[in-house]
């Protein structure tokens, strides 16, 4: 006989596994495809591939933005510094009272919303938390919610830079989905504290 540890649907496919499915994602996945040739596409095989995947994708847009920004950085010190040099003349070439003041030196730039591919992952990201918690995978869930809160800024600080109330709303938006799915992985996982704390925060 077997013991249901969740509630199921009628007309619900059942399904057995061949390996731990408490290994590591790399192990069972050698392990299928050398034992009994397939690769599994179950939800939680899924999802932990998804995550792998995105956090590679992630990790390789922030080094794109960051270089990007060091780019920028770098080239508005040259500029500057090319600007003091300019205004360092000889005195014979000393601008006249009538010539028009040097133009001052732009401010350093306002920290930028994420770019287009750390957004593109984040959604994603979202979108592999809501499915583990569909698929009542519980501690997926938490690791997917956790890692998305961790690399998603918080609202206070995009709609500062963006200086757009859309911008904030957005990533307000995720982030306080977030944490609520977050909280229901928890209490789901009989961890009422750090739920109610989830709950808490998101409101």
């Amino acid at each position: 006989s077997l013991l249901a540890l969740r509630d199921i649907q009628p007309e619900t496919e059942l399904t057995i596994a061949y390996v731990d499915a408490n290994a590591p994602y790399r192990e069972r996945t050698a392990a299928l495809k050398a034992m009994h040739g397939f690769i599994c596409r179950c939800d939680k095989c899924a999802i932990q591939a998804g995550f792998a995947r995105a956090s590679k994708q992630l990790a390789a847009a922030e080094a794109a933005a960051a270089e990007s920004q060091t780019f920028r950085a770098a080239e508005a010190e040259r500029k500057a510094r090319a600007e003091a040099k300019a205004s360092f003349v000889a005195p014979w070439l000393a601008p006249t009272p009538s010539d028009p003041p040097a133009a001052a030196p732009a401010p350093p730039a306002a920290p930028s919303q994420p770019s287009a591919a750390v957004e593109a992952v984040l959604e994603d990201l979202s979108q592999l938390g809501l499915r583990a918690l569909e698929a009542g995978l519980f501690a997926e869930a938490e690791v997917v919610l956790r890692a998305l809160l961790a690399a998603s800024p918080p609202a206070a600080s995009v709609g500062k830079a963006s200086g757009k109330r859309r911008g904030l709303d957005r990533y307000g938006q995720r982030r306080g989905d977030a944490l609520l799915r977050l909280g229901g992985a928890l209490q789901r996982l009989h961890r009422f504290d750090e739920a109610r704390a989830m709950w808490i925060h998101a409101a």
